[in-house]
């Protein structure tokens, strides 16, 4: 959301699109205080034991697994999901090392014993034969297989049994390793010198503090000093650039002076740091107290090219946004999606389209929330289902209006109503799903504009023609999809397009694809006579209209239908087409856009400054900056999902995409994609480019943290019965 460079004020622009180019970019020393930043690094430490069916041994567990179950009177076990299940453990440095493991099996119906076979890092450890019942079994742990830092421990079942819609082999209780800590070493902490101002990192042995940054050309890692607490061990500071090997910089085994470290690598590039400490043994105490850690490294800082200010003239113009709800920007014609929407694609010639625009979120609360404050999710509260936007948010509709613009809007979505506080600022809103349908809501808007509209104007308009049910008007379901059932795409036929597998639902998933372009098409139609009668009330040159979509559908990419079940591209990019008051010649903008840049861009428009702190940038400053969108100083995106067991983020910055799960039904793991030549997020690239994961992890850590801190909290709207057969209808519940 911000960028890891530092920008400037984002410039005005003319009443044509501007061209001008930015200025040449500096670069400015910096210092990162680790000590400061450690709540956004990734922590690691050395564990005994891990008690199955707990929440404390949950993270370890990363594939294969069922739900915890037991506890109370009963012992806490996790049931192994399908043929093989994995977990993480960190080891500061391979040793001599035995997992002693309590577990159970499913008797497999063939009568012969369960047998799992241990995996450590890929290398074959042994094999177990199982008991009926539980029971506890030994196996060596290969010190030859053992790496320093996360270790995966695979175990393969020679059957599985389907019992319950569950596919069983193995109920786990307990795994300890021997020799291992008699209790988890401690996490590392930031501390307070004795009588000084400068922070202090405190790294326990057995534990670790891992740390990414960007540096352009030097960069040095140093410490003002160590101070060793306790018994036995060695502090090791280990240096790796973004595609290189672990190098070992120092290694410190008593009480050390001041020193400064080079970075390895040149050049742009992203570096990581580890801070280290190997016990000396499985009984070692205390830990290493490192005085004033800091990376000092160069940014840069990039000026945004000036313009005029205003407008171009004291007339301030209407400012019109059209939201397209469920709109995928591969379904548009100007973003390469065929002739579906030749209204769309005449209007994108004579504007700005902003060819990389990443939603804020894969539905439509939160991304609209996003829209109307400027502030992505974690800091605008609204995540959930039942949450509503809080009182203390600031809108765009609010700020508009104390500058004197007159404010309406019309939705046709359950989520965007007064109820869910989404009518802040609005001096007229049209609440219309009963009359859902584009040309409806266009007849709606036209009767606004001739009996209450007075310039200047502020209108949102929500379409929302793709959303499901996939049921377009008779005229676009003939043309688009002629041959699909009659009952497709209706909401008691989505249910059982959802349940449907094999050769059947590619079937269905098919004729989903047709209704939903027909859709499209549909509400392309109804765009054209919205800007038909803009025109003939000469409010088209004198306004600027932004076209959007809150969010994208999936229709199986990945293995789902809708827009609440990931966070990858179907649901994330949309289209983003800007008509500047007067625009006459288009212009294409690769740098990457996103929902929160849209309050800056209107306000500056209206002559109106953003609210200090908000992450969002002028999408003029956008377009005249000619940001490389995988430079390693370009802007980052955070998008989140909250719904039912789904909870995660992604976060693209530099060409590059990460999918950071927090819940294992969003992903069993981290995911990473390049996006330049993987448009469609097929090939999780997490193992070929480590330390850049680290590094978008990390940026995504440190935003929770800055909205833990300053975000609102949100207030929460009852789900009635009638708004829960609406958003049933819609596929939310």
């Amino acid at each position: 959301m911000r960028t890891s460079a530092v920008w400037a004020a984002a410039l005005a622009l003319t009443l044509a699109a501007c061209s001008q180019q930015p200025a040449p970019p500096k670069r400015v020393p910096v210092v990162h205080s680790l000590a400061t930043e450690l709540p956004a690094a990734e922590l690691h430490r050395e564990i005994g034991t891990i008690d199955f069916g707990t929440a404390e041994a949950r993270p370890f567990l990363v594939d294969g697994w069922y739900q915890n179950e037991g506890g109370g009177a009963r012992p806490t076990i996790v049931w192994s999901r399908g043929r093989s299940s994995a977990l993480e453990i960190w080891l500061a440095a391979p040793r001599p090392l035995r997992a002693e493991i309590r577990c159970a099996p499913f008797e497999p119906p063939d009568g012969q014993p369960q047998v799992v076979t241990v995996e450590l890092n890929g290398q074959q450890a042994g094999a177990l034969s199982l008991k009926p019942r539980l029971n506890d079994y030994t196996i060596e742990l290969p010190v030859a297989a053992q790496v320093s830092g996360r270790n995966r421990l695979l175990f393969r079942y020679r059957k599985e049994t389907r019992f319950d819609r569950r596919h069983l082999a193995v109920s786990w209780d307990l795994l300890r390793l021997r020799p291992g800590r008699p209790s988890p070493a401690g996490l590392p902490r930031a501390e307070q010198r004795t009588g000084g101002k400068a922070t202090a990192l405190f790294i326990p042995v057995g534990s670790e503090a891992t740390f990414y940054f960007p540096v352009e050309e030097t960069g040095t890692f140093s410490i003002d000093g160590v101070r060793v607490q306790g018994s036995g061990g060695k502090l090791l500071v280990i240096a790796r650039r973004d595609g290189g090997a672990e190098e070992v910089l120092e290694t410190i085994e008593g009480s050390r002076g001041p020193r400064s470290l080079e970075l390895p690598g040149q050049g742009s590039r992203l570096v990581e740091i580890a801070l280290r400490a190997v016990p000396g043994s499985a009984a070692a105490t205390g830990g290493f107290q490192l005085l004033a850690p800091a990376v000092r490294t160069l940014e840069i800082q990039r000026t945004a090219a000036a313009g005029a200010s205003g407008s171009g003239g004291t007339e301030r113009p209407n400012v019109i946004i059209y939201l397209v709800d469920t709109l995928r920007a591969d379904h548009v014609g100007t973003y390469g999606g065929g002739s579906l929407t030749p209204n769309i694609d005449a209007f994108a010639r004579d504007a700005t389209v902003f060819e990389n625009t990443v939603a804020q979120a894969p539905w439509t609360k939160p991304s609209v929330a996003a829209i109307f404050t400027g502030r992505g999710p974690l800091s605008h509260g609204v995540r959930l289902l039942h949450d509503k936007l809080p009182q203390e948010a600031v809108t765009l509709a609010e700020l508009l209006s104390a500058r004197g613009y007159q404010t309406a809007a019309f939705s046709t979505n359950w989520h965007i109503r007064n109820e869910t506080g989404m009518d802040q600022g609005f001096g007229f809103f049209d609440f219309s799903p009963d009359e859902a349908e584009s040309n409806k809501l266009n007849q709606r808007l036209f009767r606004w504009l001739d009996n209450q509209a007075k310039a200047p104007f502020f209108l949102y308009a929500h379409a929302l023609d793709p959303h499901e049910p996939y049921t377009p008007p008779k005229e676009y379901r003939d043309k688009y999809a002629p041959d699909v059932r009659p009952e497709a795409g209706y909401d008691f036929d989505l249910k059982r397009v959802d349940v449907s597998r094999g050769k059947e639902r590619r079937q269905y998933m098919a004729e989903m694809r047709e209704l939903y372009d027909g859709e499209v098409a549909f509400n392309d139609f109804s765009f054209g006579a919205f800007l038909k009668t803009l025109r003939e009330r000469g409010l088209y040159d004198r306004s600027l209209i932004l076209f959007v979509a809150d969010h994208g559908e999936e229709l199986d990419e990945h293995g789902a239908r809708g827009h609440t079940s990931h966070l990858y591209a179907e649901t994330l990019n949309v289209p983003l087409i800007v008509k500047w008051p007067g625009q006459r010649h288009g212009q294409r903008v690769a740098s990457i856009a996103q929902h929160i840049d849209i309050l800056p861009t209107l306000l500056r428009v209206a002559g109106a400054e953003a609210p200090q702190g908000l992450p969002g940038m002028d999408l003029a400053a956008v377009a005249a900056s000619g940001d490389d969108p995988e430079a390693l100083s370009g802007r980052w995106v955070l998008s989140h999902l909250s719904h039912r067991d789904r909870v995660g983020f992604s976060l693209i910055h530099a060409g590059w995409k990460l999918v950071y799960p927090q819940t294992p039904a969003l992903a069993p793991g981290i995911e990473l994609y390049h996006r330049a030549d993987d448009r469609g997020e097929t090939r999780n690239r997490i193992n070929e480019a480590p330390v850049r994961a680290g590094w978008l992890s990390m940026l995504i850590r440190a935003e929770s943290e800055r909205s833990r801190k300053s975000g609102l909290k949100p207030e929460h709207v009852k789900i009635d019965e009638e708004t829960r057969r609406a958003l049933e209808a819609l596929g939310y519940l």
